[in-house]
């Protein structure tokens, strides 16, 4: 009996420890940022294969943080994963230079299962490699040579609901693993696509607006304020651009 009891007991401990070390990872994945000091915002860059072979000791000169994508899904019906062709280069060099980095996967997983799917693809990807920033999914309706929505986000309409889902599906196994996750879209998408009020509360909120100001009027972390900037180290003739705030 005394035996029974005692493992009982031990049985409650842990799973308090467990809730407090999941409880603790979220808020430390939440807290991590590339802000120094009392500076407002930090300036960094995104970036992918599209951007070329990167000199990222001249980066690291020039800009506070990096967010390099893992992969993507293809738009087609099989919806086929690839590694970025360039990611394990750029994270390989980006973190020898001590730049705050964080990767992002380029999402068209039309449930929760693909979602799953693409973060445990990015989890392995990344392995044992420190990463100081959050894994984002990049969340967005691309369009066609035509100007017409593509993809097959599109072609299944999805709901906002399973949309929302999606993205909550994703970020909850990328926290598991120990890594802070967050979401990446367009002042359009959050607004008229998504539920930000149901994602989770840890989550990282980066907001692509290329106005004067951001027109989703959430709670948001990071700012994509420009696709067409500049940053030494980085060849290609734009670079995306962004702004993490505290």
């Amino acid at each position: 009996m005394k035996t029974n009891k005692r493992n009982y007991i031990l049985g409650v401990m842990l799973t308090i420890i467990i809730i407090i070390a999941v409880v603790l990872a979220a808020v430390t994945a939440k807290s991590s940022t590339p802000l120094k000091g009392n500076e407002e915002y930090a300036v960094g860059i995104d970036v992918s294969s599209h951007n070329g072979e990167i000199d990222w000791k001249t980066v690291a000169e020039n800009t506070e943080f990096a967010i390099i994508r893992a992969g993507y899904r293809g738009y087609g019906e099989v919806g086929a994963i690839t590694e970025d062709k360039l990611f394990a280069e750029n994270l390989k060099n980006a973190l020898k230079e001590n730049i705050p980095v964080g990767v992002y996967f380029y999402t068209q997983a039309t449930n929760e299962t693909e979602a799953e799917e693409e973060a445990e693809f990015v989890i392995n990807l990344l392995g044992k490699s420190k990463i100081d920033l959050p894994v984002f999914i990049d969340f967005e309706y691309p369009y066609d040579e035509n100007g017409n929505p593509t993809g097959r986000m599109f072609a299944a309409n999805l709901t906002i609901e399973q949309a929302t889902a999606n993205i909550n599906a994703f970020c909850r196994k990328i926290e598991k693993a120990g890594f802070g996750a967050g979401v990446y879209s367009s002042s359009n998408v959050y607004i008229n696509h998504l539920n930000p009020n149901d994602f989770g509360k840890s989550m990282c909120i980066w907001v692509a607006d290329y106005n004067n100001s951001v027109k989703y009027t959430g709670d948001y972390d990071i700012w994509q304020y420009s696709k067409t900037g500049s940053c030494a180290g980085v060849n290609s003739k734009y670079c995306d651009m962004n702004r993490w705030y505290k």
